[in-house]
Protein backbone atom coordinates (compact mmCIF):
# COMPACT_ATOMS: atom_id res chain seq x y z
CA UNK A 1 0.00 0.00 0.00
CA UNK A 2 1.40 3.15 -0.92
CA UNK A 3 2.28 5.65 1.87
CA UNK A 4 2.42 8.99 2.24
CA UNK A 5 5.99 10.55 3.38
CA UNK A 6 6.96 14.22 5.32
CA UNK A 7 10.47 15.11 4.58
CA UNK A 8 12.01 18.37 6.14
CA UNK A 9 14.02 19.48 2.70
CA UNK A 10 14.55 23.07 4.36
CA UNK A 11 18.41 23.16 3.60
CA UNK A 12 18.10 21.98 0.17
CA UNK A 13 19.43 25.29 -1.40
CA UNK A 14 20.80 25.58 -4.98
CA UNK A 15 24.46 26.85 -5.07
CA UNK A 16 24.54 26.82 -1.12
CA UNK A 17 24.27 22.97 -0.59
CA UNK A 18 26.89 22.91 2.88
CA UNK A 19 26.97 20.40 5.43
CA UNK A 20 23.53 19.21 6.60
CA UNK A 21 22.16 19.91 3.20
CA UNK A 22 24.82 18.13 1.08
CA UNK A 23 23.96 15.03 3.59
CA UNK A 24 20.22 15.53 2.69
CA UNK A 25 20.76 15.96 -0.80
CA UNK A 26 22.54 12.52 -1.43
CA UNK A 27 20.56 10.57 1.07
CA UNK A 28 16.89 11.98 -0.29
CA UNK A 29 17.70 11.44 -4.26
CA UNK A 30 18.89 7.80 -3.28
CA UNK A 31 15.77 7.37 -0.93
CA UNK A 32 13.17 7.90 -3.39
CA UNK A 33 14.29 6.14 -6.09
CA UNK A 34 14.44 3.04 -3.67
CA UNK A 35 10.32 3.77 -3.07
CA UNK A 36 8.80 4.92 -6.21
CA UNK A 37 5.55 3.86 -5.54
CA UNK A 38 5.10 5.89 -2.26
CA UNK A 39 4.41 9.70 -2.34
CA UNK A 40 7.09 12.17 -1.04
CA UNK A 41 5.90 15.93 0.13
CA UNK A 42 9.08 17.51 0.69
CA UNK A 43 8.61 21.16 2.84
CA UNK A 44 10.86 24.14 1.53
CA UNK A 45 10.86 26.99 3.64
CA UNK A 46 11.58 29.49 0.32
CA UNK A 47 11.17 28.91 -3.29
CA UNK A 48 13.51 25.61 -4.12
CA UNK A 49 15.33 24.64 -7.26
CA UNK A 50 13.51 21.91 -9.71
CA UNK A 51 17.11 20.03 -9.76
CA UNK A 52 15.64 19.30 -6.08
CA UNK A 53 12.24 17.48 -7.27
CA UNK A 54 14.69 14.31 -8.30
CA UNK A 55 11.85 12.15 -9.21
CA UNK A 56 8.05 12.45 -10.09
CA UNK A 57 6.79 10.94 -6.66
CA UNK A 58 7.96 14.57 -5.04
CA UNK A 59 5.48 16.63 -4.06
CA UNK A 60 7.22 20.03 -3.03
CA UNK A 61 5.46 22.23 -1.05
CA UNK A 62 6.73 26.25 0.24
CA UNK A 63 6.06 26.65 4.12
CA UNK A 64 6.52 30.40 4.62
CA UNK A 65 8.18 32.42 6.05
CA UNK A 66 12.13 31.72 5.68
CA UNK A 67 12.75 29.39 9.07
CA UNK A 68 16.62 30.70 10.03
CA UNK A 69 16.37 31.99 13.47
CA UNK A 70 15.26 30.10 16.85
CA UNK A 71 11.22 31.48 16.99
CA UNK A 72 11.03 30.52 13.27
CA UNK A 73 12.42 27.27 13.79
CA UNK A 74 9.56 26.63 17.00
CA UNK A 75 6.80 28.32 14.26
CA UNK A 76 8.02 26.36 11.49
CA UNK A 77 8.14 22.74 12.53
CA UNK A 78 5.53 23.20 15.37
CA UNK A 79 2.80 24.90 13.59
CA UNK A 80 3.45 24.66 9.38
CA UNK A 81 5.11 21.54 9.04
CA UNK A 82 2.96 20.04 11.66
CA UNK A 83 -0.29 21.53 9.85
CA UNK A 84 1.02 20.30 6.56
CA UNK A 85 1.57 16.75 7.60
CA UNK A 86 -1.87 16.73 9.64
CA UNK A 87 -3.59 18.05 6.10
CA UNK A 88 -1.99 15.30 3.65
CA UNK A 89 -2.44 12.99 5.93
CA UNK A 90 1.40 11.69 6.42
CA UNK A 91 2.10 8.11 7.30
CA UNK A 92 5.55 9.55 8.35
CA UNK A 93 7.89 12.37 8.89
CA UNK A 94 11.88 12.52 8.00
CA UNK A 95 14.24 15.31 9.23
CA UNK A 96 17.64 14.95 8.71
CA UNK A 97 18.87 17.71 10.41
CA UNK A 98 18.16 16.99 13.80
CA UNK A 99 14.47 19.22 14.12
CA UNK A 100 11.33 16.68 15.01
CA UNK A 101 8.04 16.73 15.89
CA UNK A 102 6.78 17.72 19.28
CA UNK A 103 2.90 18.41 18.91
CA UNK A 104 2.36 15.82 16.31
CA UNK A 105 2.02 12.07 17.49
CA UNK A 106 3.16 11.40 14.14
CA UNK A 107 5.67 8.27 13.13
CA UNK A 108 9.00 10.24 12.41
CA UNK A 109 13.37 9.86 11.45
CA UNK A 110 15.18 12.23 12.81
CA UNK A 111 19.00 12.26 12.23
CA UNK A 112 21.07 14.06 14.58
CA UNK A 113 24.35 14.94 13.41
CA UNK A 114 25.97 16.15 16.71
CA UNK A 115 25.67 17.46 19.72
CA UNK A 116 28.22 19.92 19.91
CA UNK A 117 25.90 22.90 20.89
CA UNK A 118 26.48 20.73 24.97
CA UNK A 119 30.49 20.47 24.62
CA UNK A 120 31.01 24.02 23.12
CA UNK A 121 28.09 26.38 23.64
CA UNK A 122 30.60 29.47 23.27
CA UNK A 123 30.59 28.51 19.71
CA UNK A 124 26.79 29.68 19.33
CA UNK A 125 24.60 32.35 19.39
CA UNK A 126 22.86 32.67 22.71
CA UNK A 127 19.35 32.06 21.44
CA UNK A 128 20.79 29.15 19.30
CA UNK A 129 22.35 27.31 22.01
CA UNK A 130 19.38 27.64 24.14
CA UNK A 131 17.16 26.33 21.54
CA UNK A 132 19.73 23.60 20.52
CA UNK A 133 19.58 22.45 24.28
CA UNK A 134 16.26 22.61 25.35
CA UNK A 135 14.53 21.03 22.20
CA UNK A 136 16.69 18.84 20.58
CA UNK A 137 16.80 16.27 23.24
CA UNK A 138 12.98 16.52 23.29
CA UNK A 139 13.19 16.51 19.49
CA UNK A 140 15.13 13.09 19.74
CA UNK A 141 13.54 11.48 22.45
CA UNK A 142 10.01 11.94 20.32
CA UNK A 143 11.49 10.18 17.46
CA UNK A 144 10.70 6.98 16.51
CA UNK A 145 14.19 6.27 15.05
CA UNK A 146 16.61 8.45 16.13
CA UNK A 147 19.98 8.07 14.38
CA UNK A 148 23.01 9.28 14.45
CA UNK A 149 26.35 10.12 11.76
CA UNK A 150 29.08 7.85 13.69
CA UNK A 151 29.39 5.22 16.88
CA UNK A 152 31.06 8.31 18.38
CA UNK A 153 28.05 10.23 18.26
CA UNK A 154 25.72 7.68 18.59
CA UNK A 155 27.53 6.74 22.43
CA UNK A 156 27.52 10.50 23.10
CA UNK A 157 23.76 11.49 22.41
CA UNK A 158 23.06 7.94 24.39
CA UNK A 159 25.14 9.54 27.59
CA UNK A 160 24.05 13.23 27.10
CA UNK A 161 20.15 12.15 26.70
CA UNK A 162 19.71 8.78 28.47
CA UNK A 163 18.82 7.34 25.19
CA UNK A 164 19.70 3.73 24.85
CA UNK A 165 22.52 3.29 22.27
CA UNK A 166 20.57 0.08 20.45
CA UNK A 167 17.67 2.98 20.30
CA UNK A 168 20.12 5.04 17.83
CA UNK A 169 20.82 3.89 14.23
CA UNK A 170 24.53 4.79 12.99
CA UNK A 171 23.95 6.01 9.10
CA UNK A 172 27.35 7.00 7.82
CA UNK A 173 27.78 10.01 5.65
CA UNK A 174 29.38 8.80 2.22
CA UNK A 175 31.96 10.47 0.20
CA UNK A 176 31.42 13.88 -1.13
CA UNK A 177 31.23 14.12 -4.96
CA UNK A 178 33.85 16.67 -5.41
CA UNK A 179 34.54 18.17 -8.92
CA UNK A 180 37.75 16.81 -10.81
CA UNK A 181 40.23 19.02 -10.35
CA UNK A 182 40.97 20.93 -13.94
CA UNK A 183 44.94 21.33 -12.73
CA UNK A 184 46.87 19.61 -9.97
CA UNK A 185 48.28 21.88 -7.26
CA UNK A 186 52.00 22.36 -6.18
CA UNK A 187 52.28 19.99 -3.40
CA UNK A 188 54.09 22.54 -1.35
CA UNK A 189 51.94 23.08 0.65
CA UNK A 190 49.57 21.09 3.93
CA UNK A 191 46.02 22.49 3.67
CA UNK A 192 42.71 23.07 6.24
CA UNK A 193 39.63 23.74 5.53
CA UNK A 194 36.81 24.57 7.61
CA UNK A 195 35.45 27.76 9.83
CA UNK A 196 38.28 29.55 11.78
CA UNK A 197 36.28 28.77 15.56
CA UNK A 198 37.85 27.21 18.64
CA UNK A 199 36.42 23.45 17.88
CA UNK A 200 38.36 23.08 14.35
CA UNK A 201 41.45 24.01 16.42
CA UNK A 202 43.03 26.21 13.99
CA UNK A 203 45.21 27.96 16.17
CA UNK A 204 47.13 24.88 17.27
CA UNK A 205 47.36 23.61 13.98
CA UNK A 206 49.18 26.83 12.71
CA UNK A 207 51.26 26.96 15.94
CA UNK A 208 52.30 23.23 15.22
CA UNK A 209 53.33 24.34 11.47
CA UNK A 210 55.10 27.56 12.66
CA UNK A 211 57.04 24.80 14.81
CA UNK A 212 57.16 22.42 11.61
CA UNK A 213 58.77 25.55 9.44
CA UNK A 214 61.55 25.79 11.64
CA UNK A 215 63.25 22.88 10.49
CA UNK A 216 61.73 22.81 6.98
CA UNK A 217 63.62 22.89 4.01
CA UNK A 218 61.25 22.26 1.18
CA UNK A 219 59.70 25.93 1.90
CA UNK A 220 56.24 24.53 2.44
CA UNK A 221 53.29 26.39 3.48
CA UNK A 222 50.03 26.45 4.78
CA UNK A 223 46.62 27.14 3.16
CA UNK A 224 43.76 27.80 5.30
CA UNK A 225 40.25 27.87 4.05
CA UNK A 226 37.25 28.71 5.42
CA UNK A 227 35.12 31.41 6.81
CA UNK A 228 36.37 33.13 9.95
CA UNK A 229 37.65 36.04 11.56
CA UNK A 230 41.40 35.73 9.73
CA UNK A 231 42.73 39.09 10.91
CA UNK A 232 42.21 38.04 14.29
CA UNK A 233 44.26 35.04 13.66
CA UNK A 234 47.01 36.87 11.84
CA UNK A 235 47.43 38.95 14.83
CA UNK A 236 48.53 36.41 17.05
CA UNK A 237 50.92 35.57 14.78
CA UNK A 238 52.21 38.58 13.74
CA UNK A 239 55.65 37.97 15.47
CA UNK A 240 56.68 34.81 13.94
CA UNK A 241 59.24 35.22 11.04
CA UNK A 242 57.28 32.79 8.86
CA UNK A 243 53.74 34.34 9.00
CA UNK A 244 53.78 34.93 4.88
CA UNK A 245 54.15 31.00 5.06
CA UNK A 246 50.05 31.25 6.48
CA UNK A 247 48.04 32.19 3.86
CA UNK A 248 44.31 32.28 4.17
CA UNK A 249 42.21 31.58 1.09
CA UNK A 250 38.88 32.74 2.95
CA UNK A 251 35.81 31.00 1.74
CA UNK A 252 36.20 28.81 -1.18
CA UNK A 253 34.09 27.34 -3.88
CA UNK A 254 34.17 23.30 -4.86
CA UNK A 255 35.94 23.53 -7.50
CA UNK A 256 39.00 25.37 -5.37
CA UNK A 257 38.56 23.08 -3.00
CA UNK A 258 39.25 20.19 -4.71
CA UNK A 259 42.00 22.08 -6.99
CA UNK A 260 43.62 22.70 -3.51
CA UNK A 261 43.06 19.38 -1.67
CA UNK A 262 44.10 17.45 -4.59
CA UNK A 263 47.56 19.04 -4.36
CA UNK A 264 48.30 19.38 -0.68
CA UNK A 265 50.84 17.41 0.69
CA UNK A 266 48.50 16.17 3.58
CA UNK A 267 45.52 17.91 4.82
CA UNK A 268 45.58 19.31 8.39
CA UNK A 269 42.47 18.71 10.47
CA UNK A 270 42.60 18.49 13.86
CA UNK A 271 39.88 19.27 15.15
CA UNK A 272 39.03 18.98 18.99
CA UNK A 273 35.57 17.26 18.37
CA UNK A 274 34.50 16.13 15.08
CA UNK A 275 30.54 14.41 14.47
CA UNK A 276 31.91 13.20 11.42
CA UNK A 277 34.39 14.75 10.00
CA UNK A 278 33.71 14.42 5.85
CA UNK A 279 37.22 16.28 4.69
CA UNK A 280 39.11 13.42 6.32
CA UNK A 281 37.37 11.04 3.46
CA UNK A 282 37.48 13.85 0.78
CA UNK A 283 41.35 13.96 0.96
CA UNK A 284 41.77 10.08 1.19
CA UNK A 285 39.68 10.38 -2.05
CA UNK A 286 42.56 12.04 -3.80
CA UNK A 287 44.83 9.83 -2.50
CA UNK A 288 46.24 12.93 -0.02
CA UNK A 289 47.89 11.83 3.74
CA UNK A 290 45.43 13.14 5.99
CA UNK A 291 46.34 14.25 9.66
CA UNK A 292 43.92 14.38 12.32
CA UNK A 293 42.73 14.52 16.06
CA UNK A 294 42.60 10.89 18.35
CA UNK A 295 39.69 12.16 19.53
CA UNK A 296 35.41 11.72 19.11
CA UNK A 297 34.73 10.37 15.96
CA UNK A 298 37.81 11.35 13.77
CA UNK A 299 39.73 7.71 14.44
CA UNK A 300 36.48 5.68 13.43
CA UNK A 301 36.05 7.45 10.00
CA UNK A 302 39.90 7.60 9.33
CA UNK A 303 40.83 3.72 10.51
CA UNK A 304 44.32 3.23 10.25
CA UNK A 305 44.52 5.18 7.03
CA UNK A 306 45.47 8.49 8.55
CA UNK A 307 47.86 9.79 11.17
CA UNK A 308 46.36 10.78 14.78
CA UNK A 309 47.57 12.84 17.10
CA UNK A 310 46.46 14.90 20.66
CA UNK A 311 44.84 18.13 19.14
CA UNK A 312 46.22 19.89 22.20
CA UNK A 313 49.66 19.23 21.58
CA UNK A 314 51.26 21.47 18.72
CA UNK A 315 54.58 19.40 19.29
CA UNK A 316 53.33 16.24 18.38
CA UNK A 317 50.80 17.90 15.32
CA UNK A 318 54.41 19.22 13.93
CA UNK A 319 56.07 15.94 14.24
CA UNK A 320 53.42 14.53 12.18
CA UNK A 321 53.51 16.85 9.43
CA UNK A 322 57.40 15.95 9.61
CA UNK A 323 56.52 12.22 9.27
CA UNK A 324 53.98 12.28 6.21
CA UNK A 325 57.00 14.10 4.02
CA UNK A 326 58.04 10.59 3.94
CA UNK A 327 57.37 8.91 0.77
CA UNK A 328 56.94 5.36 1.45
CA UNK A 329 54.45 6.42 4.43
CA UNK A 330 52.47 8.48 1.83
CA UNK A 331 52.34 5.68 -0.62
CA UNK A 332 50.97 3.46 2.50
CA UNK A 333 48.24 5.41 3.39
CA UNK A 334 47.04 5.71 0.48
CA UNK A 335 46.73 1.85 -0.35
CA UNK A 336 45.09 1.71 3.20
CA UNK A 337 42.73 4.82 2.48
CA UNK A 338 41.11 3.01 -0.99
CA UNK A 339 40.51 0.14 1.28
CA UNK A 340 39.12 2.50 4.00
CA UNK A 341 36.82 4.39 1.87
CA UNK A 342 34.94 1.07 1.13
CA UNK A 343 33.06 1.56 4.39
CA UNK A 344 31.05 5.02 3.50
CA UNK A 345 28.31 4.89 0.74
CA UNK A 346 25.14 6.82 0.12
CA UNK A 347 24.06 4.30 -1.17
CA UNK A 348 24.27 1.81 1.68
CA UNK A 349 22.70 4.94 3.83
CA UNK A 350 19.33 5.45 2.07
CA UNK A 351 19.08 2.01 2.42
CA UNK A 352 19.44 1.43 5.73
CA UNK A 353 17.04 4.58 5.68
CA UNK A 354 14.49 2.26 3.64
CA UNK A 355 14.74 -0.49 6.27
CA UNK A 356 13.55 1.84 8.96
CA UNK A 357 11.09 2.92 7.02
CA UNK A 358 9.92 -0.13 6.33
CA UNK A 359 9.78 -0.47 9.96
CA UNK A 360 7.82 1.83 11.18
CA UNK A 361 5.36 2.40 8.04
CA UNK A 362 5.91 -0.95 6.54
CA UNK A 363 7.24 0.81 2.88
Amino acid sequence: MSKIIGVNARLLIQDKLEGIGYVKHEILQRLVKLLPEHTFYFFFDRSFDASFVYQKNIIPVVLSPKARHPILWAYWFEYKVNKKLREIKADVFISLEGFGQLLNPIKSIVLLHDIHFLHYPQHYKGSHQWFYSVFFKRYAKAASKLCSVSAYCQQDIAKQYNIPPKNITVLYNGIRRLPAPSLKHSEHYFFFIGNLNERKNIKRQIQAFLRFKETDTQGLKFYVAGRGNSKLIKKEFKSSKFKDSVVFLGRISDSEYAHYLSGAKALLYVSFLEGFGMPILEAMHFGVPVITSNTSSMPEIGGDAALYCDPEDTEEIAQKMQLVLAQNLREALAQKAKINLKRFSWDDTAQKLKTLLNELVGV
